[in-house]
């Protein structure tokens, strides 16, 4: 999964750069609903057409494809836990429900 070190997730709104919002890495509020990211997997022509468009603009573009998960609210312990490891790993780790 992808989340940004530089966004902020509201519940039920997809992930996206929030002017004047910025968070610091590991600090990062999820609510539930969350919509979470991962890297697309791709087909050959899609592969191809993302890479044509990255030499049009100049710059590298990055595919991302919904995530079917819903989060979890963990309490302040259970939160620090996971943040602890975070830090440790240089990950980010979210909280999902099972299905």
């Amino acid at each position: 999964m992808v989340l940004w070190p530089d966004v902020t997730i509201y519940c039920g709104e997809p992930i996206g750069l929030v002017p004047h919002m910025p968070v610091a890495r590991g600090d990062i509020r999820l609510t539930e609903n969350a919509m979470l990211y991962s890297l697309a997997h791709l087909e050959s022509e899609k592969l191809k057409a993302i890479q044509k468009l990255e030499k049009e603009i100049g710059s590298p573009v990055v595919a991302l494809e919904g995530v079917d998960a819903e989060t979890v609210v963990l309490p302040d312990e259970k939160l620090r836990k996971l943040q602890e490891l975070e830090s440790r790993l240089g990950v980010v780790l979210v909280a999902v429900k099972p299905h």
